[in-house]
């Protein structure tokens, strides 16, 4: 079942620059450690802004700063806003299903994770894989939870 449909542009260096969903375009801006510091709508209005120290702390939209709690492994767990309080709640397993979520601010579906979309639900990138061939068999065997013991079959 088709729920959205969303078109992405990106530079030679895999960065994401735009994306357009529902006719509405997003630019994204990044700093030279490729972390996305900004996004801007079609008019080059800053609409959302991100802060870093250790990794991703705090984004800003509006009014409004929103702060990311992280697990040990850096999995986001919690996001409150300016009073504290809680806004996001997620629960993942290790390849990152939803086992549940409390979301009062609606987060993206599938997951970018700088070298194309993660959908966790199939535990797979859904995007082309951007080192094509040179990656060999080891790398999609970890990134699509293969069984070694498939491989021989």
């Amino acid at each position: 079942m088709l729920k959205e449909i969303v078109a992405v542009a990106y530079d030679g260096a895999g960065n994401h620059l735009k994306t357009t969903r529902n006719g509405l375009t997003t630019y994204h801006i990044y700093d030279s450690s490729n972390n996305l510091l900004a996004e801007a709508d079609s008019s080059g209005q800053i609409t959302r802004c991100s802060i870093y120290a250790a990794g991703l702390e705090e984004m800003i939209e509006g009014n409004n700063a929103y702060t990311y709690h992280f697990d040990a492994i850096g999995s986001t767990m919690v996001m409150t806003d300016n009073s504290g309080a809680i806004v996001n709640q997620y629960a993942c397993s290790p390849y990152g299903r939803d086992l549940g979520k409390t979301e009062t601010r609606l987060q993206p579906l599938l997951y970018y994770m700088r070298a194309g979309y993660y959908d966790a639900d199939n535990g797979r990138f859904i995007s082309a894989d951007p080192l094509s061939f040179e990656a060999g068999i080891t790398y999609r065997i970890h990134c699509c939870k293969i069984d070694v013991g498939q491989l021989f079959l």
